[in-house]
C-alpha cells in the first residue's frame, strides 16, 4: 500500500499566491486517478491523497497541471510505501 499526495501550486516569490491544479497518475502509461487542488479561492482542499496498491515491474508517472500560464508556480508530490518482497 502506498500514499500519494499531491500539494497545491504556490508563488514561488507570494506565498499567499496560489493557482488551481491538478495531478495525473499513470500506471504503466493508462491514467487511474485525477488529483485536484485549489488555491484556496474555491471550495476544495489545497492538497489531497489516494492511497494506491502498485503492483511489481510497475512504471508511476505523476503529471502535475496548473491553471496559471506563469511558471513561477511550484507544487509537489509526495509518495509514501512500503516494499514487500523485494529480492
Amino acid at each position: 500500500m502506498c500514499r500519494i499526495q499531491f500539494n497545491g501550486f504556490n508563488h514561488e516569490n507570494v506565498p499567499g499566491d496560489g493557482a488551481n491544479g491538478m495531478a495525473t497518475i499513470s500506471f504503466n502509461g493508462e491514467n487511474i486517478a485525477i488529483l485536484r487542488s485549489e488555491s484556496g479561492t474555491e471550495d476544495a482542499p489545497y492538497g489531497a491523497y489516494e492511497k494506491f496498491v502498485i503492483p511489481p515491474q510497475t512504471s508511476v508517472k505523476v503529471t502535475m497541471d496548473a491553471d496559471s500560464t506563469s511558471g513561477s508556480y511550484f507544487g509537489s508530490v509526495n509518495l509514501t510505501g512500503r516494499v514487500y518482497g523485494a529480492e
